[in-house]
């Protein structure tokens, strides 16, 4: 799968919807659930919308850590850094070993100052609180004052991988927010994305008129009227631009 950039009109709907709301359009649509439930985010910055690229990770061995320190191995721990272009989300498949870090803060800048959307690790990271104060959304498993080569040997780019129990493709449509992280097929991003994005135009809906006063019976779910109302409501919003 390549990485193509998201047309602009997906990533604006994209970015209109909640993790949770993707999340149950694609448990609904059958394509089951690829909800990371298990990374928490480094500092605030949480919300993002990328292109998957993938770096795989095993555990070391001695014979791996010569041949990378001889250079008979590429250090593809750096260029996976390198690759990650700007609107990418850089996925790390540590295997959930939290043993050591893998990126601390100047390679988090690296990523931030190039444009890239965030990172994604099922392993740890390392100056978790400089990592914060960055802006680039960080999603990982934990943190380590050990470096990566210590327990890892990055081994493949831009295949599919295993992050946090989802499957990965290079070019796929990650999306994360203060609900975890969620990863959507790219050959499903536009239908899980219009289902979704019409999702929260009736939950805001919804909540307008729950703040107004209705009550909760008919109103959420909503039932026959409410729906009629909220078609009135597209129409009326549409007619103002």
């Amino acid at each position: 799968m390549t990485r193509t950039p998201l047309p602009a009109e997906l990533r604006a709907k994209l970015e209109r919807c909640s993790v949770p709301t993707l999340n149950s359009i694609m448990v609904k649509s059958g394509l089951g659930t690829n909800h990371m439930r298990g990374l928490d985010a480094v500092g605030s910055a949480r919300r993002f919308v990328g292109v998957a690229t993938t770096l795989r990770a095993v555990p070391m061995r001695e014979d791996f850590r010569r041949k990378v320190a001889a250079g008979e191995l590429p250090d593809l721990q750096a260029r996976a850094f390198e690759q990650t272009e700007a609107g990418e989300t850089l996925i790390i498949a540590a295997g959930g070993d939290t043993r050591a870090s893998v990126f601390g803060d100047i390679m988090t800048t690296y990523l931030q100052v190039k444009g890239a959307a965030g990172i994604v690790i099922d392993g740890s990271v390392s100056d978790p609180e400089a990592i914060s104060s960055i802006g680039i959304p960080v999603f990982a498993g934990g943190n380590s004052a050990l470096s990566a080569a210590t327990f890892l040997h990055f081994t493949e780019i831009d295949i599919p991988v295993g992050c946090d129990g989802v499957a990965v493709c290079a070019g796929d449509v990650v999306v994360g927010d203060g609900n975890g992280v969620v990863v959507i097929p790219r050959m499903f991003a536009e239908e899980v994305a219009t289902a979704a994005f019409e999702r929260e135009e009736l939950e805001l809906f919804v909540l307008e008129r729950i703040k107004g006063g209705a009550r909760l019976v008919g109103t959420y779910p909503p039932d026959d009227a409410t729906r009629a109302a909220y078609q009135e409501w597209r129409k009326a919003r549409a007619q103002q631009g």
